[in-house]
């Protein structure tokens, strides 16, 4: 026959848990060092954040998924050549717009790049 259990009531088991809390407390409030008021001057110091010195406006900000791949030719090229990563990506948009893109549409040659990498990363089930 199994052995009748003894079980804690919940208010026991509520008095014991805030008996350790407030001891936890106490140790703690023991441990740190006393706050200090603020002072008028305290209160009154403004956060001076550096200026941006790029000339680009930080909007137009775009979520890009990368390859692999890609990702880590970027941070092989951000670590050794120590540039910035954005600027990599930036690089090499100006690039594929300076010899594909006319101002309106872009190279037959470019559609066809285009057209090669979506067949390549975007396989038919």
């Amino acid at each position: 026959m199994p052995k009748p259990k003894n079980f804690n009531s919940i208010g026991d088991i509520e008095r014991e848990i805030g008996d350790r809390t407030r001891g936890l407390y106490q140790q703690a409030s023991q441990q740190m060092p006393p706050m200090v008021n603020p002072t008028p001057q305290m209160m009154m110091t403004r956060v001076v954040r550096r200026k941006p010195q790029s000339i680009i406006p930080r909007v137009n900000g775009k979520l890009l998924f990368l390859e692999d791949a890609h990702n880590e030719a970027i941070e092989k090229i951000h670590w050794t050549s120590r540039v910035d990563r954005q600027d990599v990506i930036r690089a090499a948009i100006q690039d594929f717009i300076d010899r594909y893109f006319d101002g309106e549409r872009v190279t037959p040659e470019a559609e066809q790049k285009i057209k090669d990498y979506y067949a390549r990363t975007h396989p038919e089930y």
